[in-house]
């Protein structure tokens, strides 16, 4: 089993023969609040792990696990020798099924701000959609005021990503979000610079002798 990288991409391992070529890159990426690994892992149920299961049916990474725990020397606990309780798919199954792929998992930062755009109007001119495609609910995550702010813009579902003008409202509504989340981050990057600043003048300070620095 592949070590996956909490954050950023992990390569997973794949079995090829010589010839086979690498044709599709397949990248996974978790969802939110969770991990690279565990958004993908499942549990083996018991039709895959019991007694006088087909072990042809499972990974060649796998079936040497399932042999080993059938032979189990004597005074050894059972539970040392148990298979693996969880199945990777993307690289216990896929991996190895599809062998012309390259097969990466995706980890990212998991302290995100959320802003969810919800639109107003119903579509009109089509039977059967005078209200909302998706209704206030299911159009935003639902997560804390701290990390989703829920927006709505004055159009149908149809024309919410659709602008032609600067001057459209949806556009200058994402506008100002991206602009604000670049002030913020200016704003952090210049308090990290002052605060860096600060901690040198202290170590300067305290250790004069050792930067060269005399006091007059």
């Amino acid at each position: 089993m592949t070590a996956i990288h909490q954050l950023n991409f992990t390569k997973l391992k794949a079995i090829r023969k010589d010839n086979d070529q690498v044709l599709l890159n397949i990248i996974v990426v978790h969802s939110l609040r969770d991990h690279p690994q565990g958004t993908w892992e499942a549990a083996v149920s018991a039709s895959h792990s019991g007694n006088g299961s087909d072990m042809t049916k499972l990974p060649k990474s796998l079936r040497s696990l399932f042999k080993r725990s059938m032979v189990r020397p004597s005074g050894t606990n059972a539970s040392s020798s148990l298979p693996p309780s969880t199945i990777f798919w993307p690289e216990d199954y896929l991996a190895q099924d599809v062998a012309q792929t390259q097969i990466w998992t995706y980890g990212y930062n998991l302290d995100v701000k959320i802003h969810s755009f919800q639109e107003v109007c119903g579509i009109s001119g089509i039977k059967g959609l005078q209200e909302k495609v998706m209704n206030d609910f299911s159009s935003k995550l639902d997560f804390p005021q701290t990390l989703e702010t829920v927006e709505s813009i004055n159009v149908d579902h149809m024309q919410m990503a659709r602008y032609s003008s600067r001057d459209d409202e949806g556009y200058r509504a994402i506008l100002s979000v991206f602009r604000g989340y670049i002030s913020n981050e200016l704003r952090s990057k210049a308090k990290a610079r002052i605060e860096s600043r600060t901690l040198r003048r202290r170590t300067h300070l305290r250790h004069p002798t050792l930067t060269g620095w005399q006091p007059f």
